[in-house]
């Protein structure tokens, strides 16, 4: 197991089933993608509009080496064999710094309907964050929740896969009026985030290994409670390596869950070592909108 807590392999799979893979060349195109348009008007005046949300594209490849092994894994994750549902990575040079997706490493851009909520259907309101040393985003998303609210009835958390030896750091500056709060639920049951201050970022570690984490909200209470959130974090950190569990705040890089493209492209090159080909695939993250 050891051989797998370098960067060059990859935690991969559906929720029913994930495994190492190799990971992606370097040169992996991960852009994130959303509505964009420009043009320029008869006085030479110029506007640009852009969607402030958007969703990861990756486009991966193995070049001329692969094994027979990783194309028929990739093959039998695009034709459902291992779960029909969405499929989950983390890539392994976020690591250290924030494996969660944008929208909820930073809650604000939901704010004015500009990125998909935390809760959905319920668009949150805003205010200045403090100012401070942590380099959060400059505003506070304040989400009114109903009382009962839960994210894991309403089918809102997020899924975080964690790869067997892996400590998750999970850490988040938010702040709740009554019982509404930030959690994250493993199979040994649900904890709040632990509430930091404005200039002390601080994660703390989760001994999930192999296992999984969702992030939700939840309000537990009778009565409506509005909880304020600034930012959210999350690190994996594999066996042997220290961990930064302090600031400052950095964006997300990961995702909500992918869908493939179409179909991997498969070229056969040699016989050498019981068979090399080069693979590619298309994934578009889907998970948030789902």
């Amino acid at each position: 197991m050891g051989d797998f807590f370098n960067r060059e392999k990859m935690w991969f799979g559906t929720e029913r089933k994930m495994g190492w893979i190799e990971t992606p060349m370097t040169g992996a195109d991960v852009s994130p993608i959303g509505f964009g348009t420009s043009a320029t008007g008869m006085n030479g005046f110029g506007y640009v509009r852009n969607s402030w949300d958007s969703h990861k594209n990756y486009q991966f490849g193995w070049g001329e080496s692969a094994d027979l092994g990783l194309a028929s894994k990739i093959h039998a994750y695009r034709n459902g064999t291992y779960g029909r549902g969405l499929i989950y990575f983390h890539d392994p040079m976020y690591y250290g710094t924030n494996i969660l997706p944008r929208r909820l490493a930073d809650p604000s851009m939901a704010i004015n309907h500009e990125a998909e909520p935390l809760i959905q259907g319920l668009w949150p309101r805003s205010t200045p964050t403090p100012n401070n040393t942590n380099d959060l985003p400059v505003e506070t998303a304040i989400y009114d929740v109903p009382a009962g609210y839960d994210s894991e009835a309403s089918g809102g958390e997020l899924f975080v896969p964690i790869p067997p030896g892996f400590t998750l750091y999970v850490g988040s500056i938010y702040s709740s009026s009554g019982s509404a709060s930030l959690y994250f639920r493993t199979p040994s049951g649900r904890t709040d985030f632990t509430q930091s201050s404005y200039n002390a970022l601080n994660l703390h570690p989760q001994n999930v290994s192999g296992e999984w984490a969702r992030i939700g909200i939840q309000n537990p209470g009778e009565v409506e409670s509005a909880i304020s959130l600034s930012a959210v974090s999350a690190r994996l950190v594999p066996p042997g390596e220290s961990a930064n569990v302090s600031g400052p705040w950095m964006s997300g890089e990961g995702n909500s869950g992918c869908q493939f493209v179409g179909s991997p492209t498969l070229i056969n090159y040699n016989g050498v070592n019981g068979g090399q080909v080069g693979i590619a695939c298309t994934l578009a993250e889907t998970g948030a909108w789902e």
